[in-house]
């Protein structure tokens, strides 16, 4: 049996480890929020932006309507594989890799390692690429 001491010196234990793992959460509750991961379809046509969660935030195109519907779901998927394994990169960081949380992650979620994928869309270049298409439509008076 252990003394009162011994009680109070692990009770003062359990409270500084709950704080660690409260400031843990915080943290990466807080890196999750600033994590964006943009996509573009094969076509360079439709650029889709997604957060950590795989919510949509943004989408550029220059399609004709009909062509479209396909290339942003086709667009929208990618760029939640990747928000994906971003999310399950920071939860390793802060959990460790043998927590049970980054193995449901990684069960329950479809990733795509963005610095392995051939496809990294350059957003400034798009953006720059649709700049001047824009202006040379308006030098022909369209």
């Amino acid at each position: 049996m252990g003394t009162l001491d011994d009680y109070l010196q692990q009770a003062r234990d359990d409270v500084l480890h709950a704080q660690s793992q409260a400031q843990e959460v915080a943290q990466y509750s807080q890196r999750l929020k600033r994590i964006r991961q943009t996509a573009i379809d094969p076509t360079r046509s439709v650029a889709v932006t997604v957060d950590a969660s795989g919510a949509l935030l943004g989408i550029e195109t220059r399609l004709a309507p009909p062509a479209v519907l396909a290339a942003i779901v086709q667009t929208y998927q990618a760029a939640r594989k990747r928000a994906n394994f971003l999310l399950i990169d920071e939860a390793r960081k802060s959990f460790g890799d043998d927590s049970r949380i980054v193995r449901r992650l990684e069960d329950d979620l479809e990733t795509v390692d963005p610095s392995r994928d051939h496809r990294p869309f350059q957003a400034d270049r798009y953006r720059a690429e649709r700049e001047r298409r824009r202006a040379e439509r308006e030098s022909y008076g369209y």
